[in-house]
């Protein structure tokens, strides 16, 4: 949101000026070695998630058109929301659930280092509990269509 935000704002700007720009306000990184850790970060969770999705099982599943905006489901508000559908088709299959869990899988390991390198008031905390939640969703998408675990 901030990114986007920022760029409405000033369409003349670089998306990579306007993510430094963000990561440096709200993450306060130490150096440029952590500001580039923090873009991976982002980068990585972005393609992982969103670089797997199809546009003809969007299609075939939902009747649409790929989505051009944020949109994981249709449950997800009210006073009890639906399940998290989001790890499965259409928006991943087997081979997109087994390419977020490698993506989600790096970002932990980038975690670490990140937390130490930035004064970031727990927002990597944060991002460390999410994925640590995605990634048991997308296991248990996996474990209930018998899709390996890995």
């Amino acid at each position: 949101m901030a990114v986007g935000g920022r760029v409405l704002r000033d369409p003349a700007r670089t998306t990579n000026e306007v993510v430094e720009e963000v990561l440096a306000k709200y993450y306060q990184p130490k150096n440029a070695a952590a500001v580039g850790g923090l873009k991976r970060v982002v980068q990585t969770a972005e393609e992982s998630y969103f670089g797997a999705w199809s546009a003809d099982r969007f299609q075939k599943g939902w009747g649409t058109p790929l989505p051009g905006e944020f949109k994981l489901d249709q449950r997800l508000f009210g006073t009890s929301p639906g399940p998290a559908t989001h790890p499965k088709e259409p928006c991943l299959d087997t081979a997109g659930r087994k390419e977020c869990r490698k993506g989600l899988k790096s970002i932990l390991a980038d975690l670490p280092y990140l937390e130490r390198q930035c004064n970031d008031g727990v927002r990597l905390a944060r991002i460390r509990r999410s994925v640590i939640i995605t990634l048991n969703l997308l296991n248990t998408v996996c474990y209930c269509l018998g899709e390996p675990i890995e």
